[in-house]
């Protein structure tokens, strides 16, 4: 019997920003699924629900600041 094939990565970073950036509302809502397909505690997920969403506000405090 072969042993299990190693996952293939889904995505790789080149260049990792000084900064985190907001998440369009599609990306989001892929991130929030996929933690919680994966079983992560409930907690854990409310804590990335909220830091996200805290993003999305200061990318849009930023937005009009700049406008």
């Amino acid at each position: 019997m072969l042993p299990p094939k190693k996952p293939e990565p889904t995505c790789t970073v080149l260049q990792k920003l000084t900064h985190e950036i907001a998440l369009n509302d599609w990306y989001f809502n892929i991130v929030l699924r996929g933690a919680l397909t994966c079983g992560l505690p409930e907690q854990y997920c409310w804590q990335l629900f909220h830091h996200m969403h805290e993003l999305q506000q200061q990318g849009t405090t930023e937005t009009l600041r700049s406008a």
